[in-house]
């Protein structure tokens, strides 16, 4: 009886145990409040018929998985549960579904025990050897998280790729998503944005969220924030309450539109009102600051402090925030407490706060200096596969205020993250790289990282690709093909691309010097808040470089340079992590 699905689960138990996929060593708990568990059940695929034995023992395997992955059951007890559900399935009696225990009756522990990525990792096979196609999800998430098995993009877009598959709306999604950013298979944006596009156009409302994600400004190059609100409206509307905290983040960073605090708040606060418990805090944080209501830092305070005493992460890392930067009129800095907060949020199992932790003692702020600890903090993280940590890492190593600059370790670090294609590490390679403080030059790989970071969808990277065509610095000299990489950046709106545009116009090295093109473009950047272009502008008119000497004019734009000007508002920046 159940003959191919035996032979199935003791082919996989079989490989399971003398290594194949399932090799990872179990990894002490890191803890993420980024990234919302899910729950049991087969997420995005729809049940056909009456609850099987089958179905009951694949349900009961993926609680398990979680229990090991989450270090919520003792290594004693789940064995015992394991060993348990799989006599019921090689029984094959389908009376055996009354007896299907869930797993918490095997011993569920409150005390915190080490995660175990490898049974994790086992019981998910499992589960989906007698049918449970949510396996596929669970282990691709498993493998793409990186938190207690190595990181493996490329099995996890596997394992998704398979639930997609099998009808998997969340694995349609996620092979969609890690399409788009080239995580684990060769990028491709607009195919990747498609498919989220298609299962969001089928009244998905997490495509919709996705969408509105991938497009509001996580990949430059695919931004259209017309389409992105109308994405997270449409899933708000459908009870989403995360996409309305979404569009009060959008409207309150104002990187991809035009900062509306007021419009911020009245998100934040409709997600609050429909449960969100993020929403509160970020409703709770604007008080505290005054943006787009009135300020009530007493209010702001009180309520993210009651969310902090019920050791929410989100409410001690904000706590640790706001002490660590202060708010003008309403908190004042106060690092050692930004470091109690921090502190708290790491041992609730927050890699924020861990991360924030290891960087203040690495700093010495808030308490005496401690870089070996501080940096050990951050590269257990960072060992997990965690791009944001090896990021950090890399800064910190080539930050003489933390110690001996270590530039091999750095660059060891920021390729870790930039085999994730995070731009940020891509840049961070191709900035050390060509102008050889801190390693010998090497403008060729420099480029490539440089051309990477902009196939990542990076507009800085797009930046650094056009001048080293126009100049010939580590690839060949295409003066017009770089020439349209950088006004293409310049038309987005950026400033400091604009600086550079009228800089490569006016070079005297130019084929054909332009001087009244590099003056519109120098124009444009001071219109938009770059200050140094009307010194650039000065500079040209007074050493008629690429235009005729005019003395007066070169003297007004000195003028407009010496009247204190605000600086730009910052950019999208990809310079920091």
């Amino acid at each position: 009886m159940h003959i191919s699905r035996i032979s199935l689960l003791a082919v996989l138990l079989l490989a399971t145990v003398s290594g194949g996929a399932m090799t990872a060593e179990a990894r002490a708990p890191q803890g993420s409040e980024e990234h919302a568990r899910p729950p049991g059940g087969a997420a995005g695929i729809e049940a056909e018929g009456p609850l099987t034995l089958f179905d009951a023992v694949g349900d009961a395997l993926i609680d398990l998985g979680d229990m090991f992955r989450d270090g919520q059951v003792a290594p004693e007890d789940g064995r015992r549960a394991f060993d348990f559900y799989i006599d019921l399935a090689e029984s094959g009696d389908p009376s055996a579904i009354t007896v299907v225990l869930p797993p918490g009756a095997f011993g569920n522990t409150a005390a915190p025990v080490a995660v175990d990525g490898y049974n994790a990792a086992k019981a998910y096979q499992t589960a989906l050897s007698v049918g449970q196609v949510e396996g596929l999800l669970r282990l691709g998430d498993l493998y793409r998280e990186g938190e207690v098995v190595p990181l493996n993009l490329t099995a996890a877009f596997a394992y998704f790729s398979q639930a997609a598959a099998a009808g998997s709306q969340t694995g349609k999604l996620t092979t969609g998503e890690m399409l788009a950013l080239g995580q684990g298979v060769s990028q491709d944006v607009e195919a990747g944005i498609a498919q989220v596009r298609g299962v969001a156009s089928m009244g998905s409302a997490s495509g919709l969220v996705l969408l509105g994600d991938l497009l509001s400004g996580r990949i430059e190059a695919a931004m259209d924030v017309e389409e992105a609100i109308a994405a997270y409206e449409k899933a708000a509307s459908m009870g989403r309450m995360d996409a309305l905290v979404r569009l009060g983040d959008l409207f309150r960073n104002g990187a991809a539109v035009d900062a509306d605090h007021s419009r911020a708040f009245r998100y934040y606060r409709e997600a609050m009102e429909g449960g969100s418990e993020l929403g509160r805090l970020r409703v709770a944080e604007l008080l505290v600051r005054g943006q787009g209501v009135k300020q009530d830092a007493a209010a702001g305070l009180a309520l993210i402090e009651a969310a902090a005493e019920a050791s929410n992460t989100d409410a001690l890392n904000l706590l640790g925030d706001l002490f660590s930067e202060g708010v003008r009129g309403a908190v004042s800095v106060n690092l050692p407490k930004a470091l109690h907060y921090f502190n708290l949020a790491a041992e609730a199992g927050s890699t924020t706060g861990k991360l924030r932790l290891g960087e203040m003692l690495a700093r010495g702020e808030g308490a005496a200096p401690d870089p070996e600890r501080g940096l050990t903090l951050i590269r257990e993280i960072s060992d997990t596969g965690s791009a944001r940590a090896a990021l950090l890492l890399g800064d910190l190593l080539t930050d003489a205020a933390v110690g001996p600059i270590d530039a091999v370790a750095a660059i060891r670090a920021y390729e870790q993250a930039a085999a994730q294609e995070d731009p940020v590490a891509l840049l961070r390679l191709g900035d050390l790289l060509s102008d050889g403080r801190l390693v010998t030059a090497e403008v060729e790989r420099a480029f490539g990282y440089y051309r990477r970071a902009m196939t990542a969808g990076s507009e800085t990277g797009k930046l650094r690709v056009g001048e080293m065509l126009v100049r010939g610095q580590g690839v060949n000299k295409d003066y017009a093909a770089g020439l349209e990489l950088v006004a293409e950046v310049a038309a987005s709106g950026r400033s400091r691309a604009y600086l550079l545009l009228g800089d490569l116009l006016v070079d005297p090295d130019a084929p054909a010097p332009n001087g009244a093109a590099g003056v519109a473009a120098y124009e444009r950047a001071a219109a938009l808040g770059e200050t140094s272009a009307w010194l650039r502008l000065g500079d040209l008119f007074r050493d008629g470089i690429a235009v005729p000497a005019d003395g007066p004019r070169a003297a007004e734009y000195y003028r407009r340079a010496a009247v204190v000007r605000p600086e730009p508002a910052a950019e999208a920046s990809e310079q920091s992590p």
